[in-house]
């Protein structure tokens, strides 16, 4: 099915989702410095690539978070692609669902460098076939199309005699059925990409890293987003480095990525406001994207809009996730007893959650005692 390849190993670097442009417009003063950051891992990209040597670069869309990101941006691009045009490396590149080639004004219809192929079709007719580093490589690819969902699969059914055949695909494969409708965007299965026979697919789309028949015919891959773009994209990012000997490359995945997202739970039975507060400067972390999740049964209730201010310092980015308790905390048993109008509120509130029929009926009841104690205080020290 393919010929011994007439040389060393081909060395791909594949990578996709790097969303260049994002707002974060979430994400308050972090915002502008995670632009710079999606910009210093595409510059990380490159130094990868001429680090290990690739003889081709694949991106598998979404380089840009929109079609028409700002001229500044768009050329910093280019020159990347132009330094790794310098280097020697070949690109290989497709649209995505971001950053779609079918707008009059998307940042892919200008020129490119000469190292760059750029597909623009919506359907793969012919591969393009390079000569790269002793190998006959066959690329088949497809630009992202907004208008319509089709069956790409026959324009990448494996053909010619070269050593080496790589697809390009923006899609996602075996969808959850609870994805949305973007995140379905060209639903493919594994089984699909079997009947193919290439040697890989580059995959782009999902943000998580995964591999689709590994080591068999139709082989693919997504690296993942290579810089955490929400606080859901945890743990190391990657792109992933190929190597080609015939048949299904062997794959390894190579660090990549300015921050590091993670979740914390931070357990708050007991503490006060000052004792949660040290706890969390405990995870201090300048890189960290970090979630904390405060768990248990607080002396009092946590005051987290505050606490992501007072310690936003000491992260890349901070979020609270209040998870705690009011049913049993210790406070809220003292209110109880007050001959107030707060301690009648807390008695009632109890009373439900005593008689509640289900989790559900239970667990509103549970949101409306913290809510009501949240709005309570908040007067109290006004």
């Amino acid at each position: 099915m393919s010929g011994a390849p007439s040389s060393g190993p081909l060395t791909v670097l594949h990578s996709a989702d790097l969303h260049l442009g994002r707002s974060f417009a979430s994400w308050g003063d972090a915002g502008q410095a995670r632009q710079q950051d999606l910009l210093d891992t595409l510059d990380q990209i490159g130094s990868l690539a001429r680090e290990h040597e690739v003889h081709l670069v694949v991106l598998a869309g979404d380089q840009f978070d929109r079609h028409n990101p700002e001229p500044a941006l768009a050329s910093r691009f280019l020159a990347w692609l132009d330094r790794l045009n310098q280097a020697g490396i070949q690109v290989a590149m497709i649209s995505g669902n971001h950053d779609s080639y079918w707008y009059e004004d998307s940042v892919y219809r200008q020129s490119l460098p000469p190292n760059t192929i750029l597909f623009r079709e919506p359907s793969c007719g012919e591969p393009v076939m390079l000569e790269i580093a002793g190998h006959s490589v066959w690329l088949y690819g497809i630009a992202h199309d907004h208008t319509r969902h089709r069956d790409v699969l026959p324009g990448f059914r494996r053909r010619g005699d070269g050593d080496i055949h790589i697809g390009l695909m923006h899609a996602t494969v075996d969808p959850r059925p609870d994805f949305d409708v973007a995140d379905r965007y060209l639903p493919l299965q594994r089984v699909d990409l079997a009947t193919t026979e290439l040697d890989y697919i580059a995959l782009g789309h999902i943000h998580g890293s995964r591999t689709i028949n590994d080591g068999q015919p139709g082989m693919a891959a997504y690296p993942g987003s290579p810089e955490p773009l929400d606080t859901t994209e945890t743990g190391e990012r990657s792109v992933l480095l190929l190597r080609f000997t015939g048949g299904p490359p062997s794959l390894s995945r190579l660090p990549c990525g300015r921050r590091t997202a993670r979740r914390q739970s931070l357990d708050c039975t007991g503490l006060g406001g000052d004792e949660i507060a040290n706890r969390i400067t405990d995870f201090a972390d300048d890189n960290a994207i970090l979630t904390v999740e405060l768990t248990g049964a607080p002396q009092e209730i946590p005051a987290t809009e505050d606490l992501e201010t007072r310690h936003a310092h000491h992260f890349c980015y901070l979020s609270l996730v209040d998870r705690t308790s009011v049913v049993d905390a210790g406070y809220v048993r003292q209110i109880e007893n007050e001959r107030t109008i707060r301690g009648q509120f807390v008695r009632e509130l109890r009373d439900l959650i005593s008689n509640a029929q289900s989790d559900e009926e239970r667990e509103t009841a549970e949101l409306a005692l913290q809510l009501g104690l949240i709005q309570l205080q908040k007067r109290s020290a006004e």
